[in-house]
């Protein structure tokens, strides 16, 4: 998987992503600390312990669900992109597709 994100010395674009703590959110949170810092990614987790670890290191961490909206509004606000890497099961995956879809957002990246 090739991973690009645009960028520019004035403005760097803010980017949510799910699912940072499996194999694809970690690579992806890897790549992108490449190209931007960590003040500019946030992350929706469901475990506290997560949320703490991540905001230690300087990201923007919410708790929540983002297989339910009202997690995903809070989180998305300020944000101009979204990976969106879906979790659980078939069912699972579809139903936080379309969370994430309901939401407004300039880019919605769903994996």
């Amino acid at each position: 998987m090739i991973v690009t994100f645009a960028s520019t010395k004035k403005r760097h674009d803010k980017i949510l992503v799910t699912e940072a703590t499996g194999i694809l959110g970690s690579a992806v949170i890897e790549t992108l600390l490449k190209k931007i810092p960590s003040n500019q990614i946030s992350i929706i987790t469901r475990k506290e312990g997560k949320r703490t670890e991540f905001d230690s290191k300087g990201f923007n961490t919410f708790l929540g669900d983002y297989a339910t909206i009202s997690s995903l509004e809070q989180v998305m606000l300020g944000v101009d992109a979204v990976l969106l890497i879906s979790s659980g099961d078939q069912e699972d995956r579809m139903q936080e597709d379309r969370n994430g879809k309901e939401v407004t957002l300039k880019r919605l990246v769903i994996q």
